[in-house]
């Protein structure tokens, strides 16, 4: 996975039994920040679609969502994954707090997903990021 990091805590109130792959859990604030910051960098993202989310054990949760990423370099755009980290808040497991966000290959992510199912990708999404799933 090639990395990019944008980072910022928020804290979402939602019952982790809404957590679905239909439903935009993360919170356009957030979506906002990432956007903002990597635009800084000459990396523009747009057209945000989630995906099934990803837990990570009892830690946390990933909601990963297909995006389409642009340069001055590529205009048309490239399809990406943006994974937003977040972890339970410990005085109240039903919100989340978010940590960090990282930007990966469309193409590499759904490549894992296909090779070793949902459970392998879990693991795999949690290696990006060891600070905060440790």
């Amino acid at each position: 996975f090639k990395q990019k990091t944008a980072y910022e805590i928020y804290q979402c109130d939602w019952s982790s039994d809404v957590c679905s792959s239909d439903l935009d859990l993360v919170p356009e604030q957030i979506k906002k920040y990432v956007v903002v910051n990597l635009a800084k960098q000459n990396i523009y993202l747009s057209d945000f679609k989630p995906r099934p989310l990803l837990r990570i054990g009892d830690k946390g949760v990933v909601f990963p969502y297909t995006c389409i990423k642009k340069d001055k370099k590529n205009g048309d755009g490239i399809k990406a994954m943006i994974l937003f980290a977040a972890i339970h808040d410990k005085k109240e497991q039903t919100k989340y707090i978010f940590q960090q966000t990282r930007l990966v290959s469309y193409d590499a992510y759904m490549a894992k997903l296909s090779e070793g199912g949902v459970s392998m990708l879990e693991k795999e999404v949690a290696k990006l990021f060891p600070h905060v799933f440790s």
